[in-house]
Formats: C-alpha cells, structure tokens, sequence
C-alpha cells in the first residue's frame, strides 16, 4: 500500500540543499558551507567555478556559474539543466523529491 502521508506537494518544502545534491550529484552533505565544482554548464571549465553558497537573506542555497554568468535558485538549477521553464521545473523537482 502507498503512503502519502510524507509526499511533497509544495516546492517551498523541499530543501535546497537537497535539490543541489540531488542534480550536481555531489557527494559531501550541504550544510551550510560553500563550495566550488566544475562548471556544470561548461564542460571545458578546469578550475572549480561554479559556486554553491548559503544566501543569508533567505537563508537557502544558491549558485554563480563564473565561467558562463548563470546564477540564481534552487529552482534556476533546474531549468537551466534541464532546458524546461519554471513550472516544468517545480513539477520535476516536485516528482523527483517524491
């Protein structure tokens, strides 16, 4: 029998840190440090500049790509990754957090 009673129906309740581990596919836990990767949006970048970091503000996870000038959310990531728009986005983050 399939429970609903943990699903996510909201893309405000899935964590950032979750949604940057999840599609950069990085390893180390995200708990509130900063880190550096290779551009995963320049396959010809060497040095690490793609930036993850804790907006203070807000207190959720954002990114700067130094090497193409993209930045931006939780959700951002995904549509740039993905090539999909902002509901597409929210959907798939949505579906695969479930």
């Amino acid at each position: 029998m399939l429970s609903t009673k943990n699903l996510v129906s909201r893309i405000e309740d899935i964590p950032s840190y979750w949604i940057f581990q999840y599609y950069l596919n990085i390893q180390e836990q995200l708990t509130g440090q900063d880190i550096k990767i290779n551009s995963v949006f320049n396959h010809n970048d060497k040095t690490p500049s793609f930036c993850i970091y804790v907006d203070k503000s807000i207190m959720q996870y954002k990114f700067k790509d130094f090497s193409t000038g993209r930045s931006g959310s939780k959700i951002d990531l995904v549509m740039n990754l993905f090539n999909i728009s902002f509901s597409d986005a929210s959907i798939k983050i949505v579906d695969d957090y479930n």
